[in-house]
């Protein structure tokens, strides 16, 4: 099954930042392909999700950045609608999933108080996942074999746990703003 076509760059910053290869063969079984790294995504999907759009400048009206913080990310493909109206806004726009810009290709009504309706991401808990799995996979091959390689696959579930930890906790630190989510 092919990786949804919105899902590309949230595959590829997740296989960049749990080191997760294409090639990873681990006890006999193929891992991190596109859709077990997308399967990862997914456990970790908020559907159906309101984001205000802010401008980036006062007199730019072509510029806007969604209201998220560092561990959320879209699937691409979303809609914007004009807020609490079923209107959707027809200008063709351009995304940026690191900074969460959007660049309309023409002006905006500066009296269009605009948010994007999409599926978010929590990605470092997505990454922490992958690292987590990795621990284990890693340890239950110590559990079953032993011999001169046992100290260096320990320093292996070791760091994977690190990693783990590490991406937990920066989820852990972001600061929950008015009663809603992303409102």
């Amino acid at each position: 099954m092919a990786v949804r076509s919105g899902m590309t760059s949230l595959v590829s910053h997740l296989r960049q930042h749990s080191n997760a290869s294409t090639s990873d063969v681990f006890n006999g079984v193929t891992y991190w392909t596109d859709d077990q790294l997308q399967d990862v995504l997914d456990q970790y999907a908020m559907i159906g999700q309101t984001i205000p759009l802010v401008k980036i400048s006062a007199y730019d009206k072509t510029n806007y950045k969604l209201n998220l913080t560092m561990p959320y990310w879209l699937e691409s493909g979303f809609k914007i609608y004009v807020r609490d109206t079923t209107v959707e806004e027809t200008t063709g726009f351009t995304y940026n999933p690191l900074t969460h810009q959007i660049v309309f290709d023409s002006d905006i009504a500066e009296t269009r108080d605009l948010v994007a309706h999409a599926t978010v991401y929590v990605m470092t808990d997505a990454i922490a996942s992958v690292w987590e799995q990795k621990a284990q996979h890693r340890e239950n091959f110590i559990t079953n074999k032993a011999g001169s390689n046992r100290f260096q696959a320990e320093q292996i579930v070791e760091h994977c746990k690190m990693q783990a930890c590490y991406w937990r906790n920066l989820r852990v630190r972001s600061f929950k703003r008015r009663s809603s989510r992303f409102a």
